[in-house]
């Protein structure tokens, strides 16, 4: 590798990077690697990647393995009785910057 690649990658300091138990516990203040029985800090062994294998493990504890399916958003929530509010929808296709853009001379 050269040399000026190599300087150029160690002048950057390394992005400090959370684990997924730790982002969850940030997001949802929950602690999924924390046992409900004990409250002992428990460890991930393995990770079942075959949908045929978390299909048989499921339909074994009783649960659903079948993903449910897609349905469409709901309608926004009405406007309470007597208010004088309009409902605003976002336009994708709205210019959303208020100023408008300058007029540079073209050569």
């Amino acid at each position: 590798m050269d040399d000026r690649v190599l300087l150029f990658f160690q002048s950057f300091p390394r992005e400090r990077r959370l684990d997924w138990a730790s982002l969850l516990r940030r997001v949802f203040q929950f602690d999924v690697l924390r046992c409900i029985s004990c409250d002992g800090r428990m460890r991930v062994i393995a990770f079942i990647e075959d949908g045929h294998v978390s299909t048989r493990i499921l339909e074994h504890l009783g649960l659903t393995a079948r993903v449910p399916a897609a349905r469409p958003a709901r309608a926004p929530p009405p406007l309470p009785p007597g208010s004088e509010a309009k409902p605003v929808f976002d336009d994708p296709g709205a210019d959303r910057d208020p100023e408008p853009d300058p007029d540079y001379p073209v050569d």
